[in-house]
């Protein structure tokens, strides 16, 4: 049982390392083509600088029109590539959630199997301790000649298990 626990806690691990994988090639595309954008820009900037200055060309006006297509041509790849990367990270987000989920299955799986695998070795430590008690009782009635005693004449519990019986209280 624990095993389709730890099964989907891999998967979600794999998920996870898929989607944060994902999400950074769509965050490098999109820096890529804002850069590009930032880079034309500047150019752009740049020769309008000149000119405003009076150092104008014959051939600003094909490279300044070329810039302006470039950067409207990429403004909608770098709206799509943010749209993509966004997307990425709500499904980064997902995942994480996933594996957060997948992680508290297991590790409540795992801890009722521990439980009841522990409550088991304590059965078989309460059937060795009643062994024991009937022991202790027959050799104290032997060393006492009598043919019984009550419970508390042949053992008394240690104040911890006495008060988890009597009151209800966890060892500590």
């Amino acid at each position: 049982m624990i095993d389709i626990y730890a099964k989907q806690l891999a998967a979600a691990q794999n998920t996870l390392a898929d989607t944060v994988a994902a999400c950074e090639k769509t965050g490098d595309t999109m820096i890529g083509l804002q850069a590009r954008i930032q880079a034309k820009q500047q150019q752009l900037d740049a020769i309008q600088t000149q000119r405003l200055s009076g150092n104008e060309s014959e051939s600003d006006a094909p490279i300044i029109a070329a810039l302006q297509l470039d950067i409207a041509g990429l403004q909608p790849l770098a709206a799509a590539a943010q749209a993509q990367h966004q997307a990425a990270k709500v499904a980064v987000e997902a995942a994480q959630s996933s594996l957060q989920r997948a992680d508290l299955e297991w590790t409540r799986e795992t801890a009722a199997q521990d439980a009841k695998a522990l409550e088991l070795k304590m059965r078989d430590l309460e059937a060795i301790f009643c062994a024991g008690i009937r022991q202790l009782h027959t050799l104290k009635c032997a060393a006492e000649s009598r043919p019984a005693l009550s419970a508390t004449g042949v053992y008394r519990l240690g104040e911890s298990l006495d008060r988890f019986i009597r009151l209800g209280v966890i060892p500590a």
